[in-house]
């Protein structure tokens, strides 16, 4: 069967980054299996069965401190009972704990301190999470073939693995929530779609255990309740929703025992904040909330920083296939009202942009929404002219996704979530290098490659008489501001150029920043602020420029300082010079 090809393909693909590309479980700190966000999903089985210390835990500074997995011990929060909070809910370490139980076991007879963090936990705990996204992707195939025919299901496979994010977060982030969420919903579908069949107690005891563990490991995905309430309509009518109420009125008590089950597994949660707070709900995100009234979701499917479509546009198949989906496609109901209330929930998310790969929040969705993209590809193959279109738009989409992947991991990344510019994801895009100007535009909305015509110097300052001879700028202070006497309309460009030296700073929110504003009076008329030190390394002498248009309005002045207020290195700064310019024709 050629799904069963394209599964061992795709599994042997997910293994490779796993097992031999990027082998996340032998790094260490925060690229290491429990670093940043991993580490706070998993803190809860070492807090427990370890150190017995759910609520002041304080074996938590000495464990970051040895470990590094994230910059300072963030995983939890003091409550106003006193006690520390964990952060994130509990369900991926009720779904790690197998793995955790069997390093605990061999850590100390391979060597390593049986302290819940060691090399052991960290193997154990990424394979495990690897071995259960094979199993989702499996059950996934079983599910599909269900509904699509052979051929129509190893295409979709394909263009999971190969052409969206799941490949990084199932090969490499697997970890963290999004692989474990997708199994689950996987398992849920399936057990809905044999409920409906075969109406039995054990497949409701299922749905409430799969549900109730969706909801343990990310509250909001309690709209996971949409599968199994509205499973198999076709259309939303009196008479259809009539036929639902009567079969769930059939069979109540199937119903109430996956209620049952499933208000007792997120109980977990409840009696953990119980016993550390005396509370039974913790909002445990300090101030990120949700703008339900105002959600992002354009910036999320567009955005040139992390948006869904930029960069995962295979899913572009998903939105093409909702036409025939609502044509021809079965569980018409389900499937969009979970789409369109998943994506309205990720999208009212006011940290929508968090870091990772463009859109990681709709990656357990897939499991659903790629309902949608089967319909598309049986229809596409039932029409070959729109074949003969969509294949190189599949291969281009797969050679992104892999670019992108490749980018997200690279020594020297071209790929900026946070500082991606629409003219900077365009330059770099599928490109292995880039001329080292293009990089400027991570933060500049120009640059200039040519030669400098009609050049006027501006300013010029080699700061002779400060302290030293060059002007030197501490960590948490800035420069002052230099303000320049100019309103020239004759010119096209500034360019601000300098020598820097400083040491290397990696954090971008780090950074020293170089601002050049024009004023008119006290009004600020344009501006922009550069990060130099994305071009400094430790202890050199660099000379670097960027340029800026000249706006159309009016203007007196022009103002340049040097920010360097959170907290990097100190920065020395020599030769200031400011030129006005035309580009040459």
């Amino acid at each position: 069967m050629l799904s069963r090809a394209a599964y061992i393909f795709c599994a042997l693909a997910i293994l490779f980054v796993s097992l031999v590309y990027l082998p996340k479980w032998k790094a260490e700190g925060t690229e290491s299996s429990l670093g940043w966000d991993a580490s706070t999903y998993y803190w809860y089985l070492p807090a427990t069965f370890i150190y017995q210390d759910l609520k002041q835990q304080e074996f938590g500074d000495s464990i970051i401190a040895k470990y590094r997995f994230t910059p300072d011990f963030s995983q939890s929060f003091v409550h106003e009972s006193g006690n520390r909070v964990i952060t994130y809910t509990s369900g991926v370490a009720l779904l790690s704990l197998p793995a955790f139980a069997l390093a605990h076991i061999i850590a100390e007879p391979t060597g390593y301190p049986a302290d819940g963090f060691s090399a052991p936990y960290r193997v154990a705990v990424q394979l495990w999470a690897v071995l259960a996204a094979l199993a989702g992707l499996w059950y996934f195939r079983k599910l599909l073939l269900l509904y699509f025919h052979d051929k129509v299901v190893a295409i979709v496979l394909l263009m999971l693995v190969l052409g969206t994010n799941y490949l990084n977060y199932t090969g490499y982030d697997a970890t963290i929530t999004h692989s474990y969420l997708f199994t689950i919903y996987v398992l849920l579908l399936l057990n809905t779609h044999r409920f409906y069949e075969y109406p039995k107690r054990w497949y409701a005891i299922r749905i409430g255990l799969l549900a109730g563990l969706a909801v343990l490991v990310r509250p909001s995905e309690m709209i996971a309740i949409v599968i199994p309430l509205l499973w198999g309509l076709e259309r939303i009518s009196r008479c259809a929703l009539a036929g639902r109420i009567s079969f769930l009125r059939e069979n109540s008590r199937h119903i109430l025992w996956a209620i049952a089950t499933g208000i007792t597994v997120c109980s977990i949660q409840v009696a953990y904040w119980l016993y550390v707070t005396g509370q039974p709900f913790v909002y445990s995100y300090d101030d990120k909330t949700f703008s339900w009234l105002a959600p992002h979701t354009w910036e999320y499917l567009t955005s040139y920083g992390s948006g869904w479509i930029m960069y995962n546009p295979m899913v572009l198949f998903i939105l093409a296939g909702i036409i025939p989906f609502i044509k021809y496609g079965r569980n018409r109901v389900a499937v969009l009202m979970f789409f369109v209330l998943n994506l309205y929930i990720v999208s009212a998310w006011d940290v929508w942009w968090y870091s990772g790969i463009g859109g990681r929040a709709m990656v357990q969705s897939y499991a659903v929404t790629f309902f949608i993209a089967a319909s598309c590809v049986e229809f596409l193959l039932t029409r070959r002219l729109l074949l003969w279109i969509a294949a190189p738009l599949f291969l281009l989409f797969i050679y992104i996704n892999l670019w992108v992947f490749y980018q997200a991991h690279a020594a020297d990344s071209l790929y900026n979530t946070v500082h991606m510019s629409k003219r900077y994801y365009w330059r770099v895009l599928g490109r292995r290098k880039v001329d080292k100007e293009v990089l400027k535009l991570q933060d500049a909305r120009n640059i200039y490659t040519g030669t400098l015509c009609d050049s006027a110097v501006v300013y010029q300052n080699d700061f002779a008489e400060t302290e030293g001879g060059k002007l030197s700028v501490p960590a948490g202070r800035n420069s002052g501001i230099f303000s320049i006497n100019y309103s020239g309309k004759d010119k096209q460009w500034v360019r601000v150029n300098a020598v820097y030296n400083s040491g290397a700073e990696y954090d971008e929110w780090k950074m020293m920043r170089t601002r050049l504003h024009f004023m008119n009076g006290e009004k600020e008329v344009a501006g922009e602020d550069w990060k130099p030190q994305r071009f400094l390394w430790e202890g050199s002498m660099v000379r670097v420029h960027y340029d800026m248009r000249i706006p159309s309005k009016e203007f007196d002045r022009i103002q340049v300082s040097f920010l360097n207020e959170t907290g990097g290195g100190d920065v020395i700064i020599d030769d200031l010079l400011i030129t006005a310019y035309n580009s040459c024709r």
